[in-house]
């Protein structure tokens, strides 16, 4: 009997796992079974929660303290990552500007900035990196990137040439943008924006209608945020002559994501891309017989750009099987989306609250994945 070799590339479990923690938990479950095996574990993601981590640990480097502020600028400390070359950093927004950071009746997207975005940039200039790569998911923010480019020295002022102030909020009092005291360093440094989205800024399928509910904002700030967002939008186009609203995945994070196009000159890619490029992942496929994705919750949204597709579609081109655990697949799973996967494996033993999943998810997706690992035993017994 050949013994298979398994790759775990797990995703965060939100609220809950790290993923690296989930991809421990399957590990030691297919390890029960198959004690003499090989069981890879590359902890993915795909520009949210655990960029920094999943890097790194390919790669090595160390991770930093940075002095930054939050979303509402109160004194916070966040966290970048430093290759060991020196010169690539590895940010996540969300370790300043997340959502995750703040307690829900604390939310306010109205007022919120991306300031402390900017200041991890900043400290990466200051450590001599020339290329950053920037993963914009889980923001808690709305203000187009307004926040981040102030920090780095991008002024917006109103008809008496005073700053505006901050958050979208303000942005009805914006007359001009000035670029002329933007970090020079700025110029001369390579920036790529992992996104897992593509929305536009503006409109129906833009940065407020589709996210700014999460983060706090009832219909009627949803709307108004909209238009705060085009207003912005169009004095990017007269200033700097370069249309914000029509950029791919510039709703990404509140309008981050066309900020950092328009102000800093950045690309952005698919997270899930770029971070699989950084740990050679269809390499890896390739090197071990069956693969294993998983994360919280499986649903409509995982079709743009999430782990778990990324990965099986990378699987299937290879001719690899490839599984999926999560704790909840929504009745709403495009059946194409289904159909990537060799199956879609529930770790939840039976009906239970949130509050119990949470507790217990560790010890399912260990189970789940020994279970899993006994079927596949019985599976080349038979052949």
């Amino acid at each position: 009997m050949i013994i298979p070799r398994f790759l775990i590339v797990p995703d965060s479990f939100k609220n809950c796992l790290t993923a690296q923690q989930a991809g421990t938990a399957i590990q030691q479950g297919i390890l029960k079974v198959f004690p003499d095996t090989v069981v890879s574990v590359i902890p993915m993601a795909d520009g949210g929660e655990g960029t920094v981590e999943t890097i790194l640990s390919v790669h090595g480097g160390e991770k930093v303290t940075v002095e930054v502020v939050d979303s509402f600028l109160r004194p916070h400390k966040a966290f970048l990552g430093i290759l060991p070359n020196k010169k690539t950093a590895i940010i996540e927004m969300a370790a300043a500007n997340g959502l995750e950071l703040h307690k829900p009746k604390e939310l306010n997207p109205w007022i919120a900035s991306t300031y402390g975005t900017g200041l991890l940039i900043k400290k990466a200039l200051d450590l001599g990196c020339n290329e950053l790569i920037i993963g914009i998911g889980g923001s808690a923010t709305n203000d187009g990137g307004v926040g981040m480019a102030k920090a780095l020295g991008v002024k917006f002022l109103d008809k008496q040439g005073k700053d505006i102030g901050d958050g979208p909020g303000v942005f009805n009092k914006l007359y001009r943008i000035d670029t002329l005291n933007l970090d020079k360093r700025i110029a001369t440094v390579r920036i790529t924006v992992a996104s897992d989205v593509t929305n536009t800024l503006i409109g129906p399928q833009g940065a407020s209608f589709v996210y700014a509910h999460q983060k706090g904002a009832d219909q009627g700030l949803v709307e108004k945020l909209d238009k705060h967002l085009g207003i912005l939008s169009k004095q990017i186009k007269k200033d700097l002559n370069l249309d914000a609203a029509k950029i791919v995945g510039g709703g990404a994070a509140g309008g981050l994501g066309a900020g950092l196009v328009c102000f800093l000159g950045a690309s952005i890619k698919s997270g899930f891309e770029v971070i699989s490029e950084w740990v050679d992942l269809e390499q890896q496929i390739i090197k071990h017989d069956i693969v294993i994705t998983a994360e919280g919750t499986f649903d409509y949204q995982s079709a743009y750009g999430k782990t778990p597709v990324g990965v099986a579609t990378l699987a299937r081109k290879n001719e690899k099987p490839v599984f999926l655990m999560a704790g909840n697949f929504s009745d709403e799973i495009p059946e194409n989306l289904s159909k990537l996967f060799t199956a879609l494996i529930p770790i939840s033993k039976r009906p239970v609250n949130i509050t119990e999943a949470l507790l217990k998810a560790s010890i399912w997706l260990e189970d789940a994945a020994q279970m899993l690992a006994k079927i596949i035993q019985g599976s080349l017994v038979v052949l």
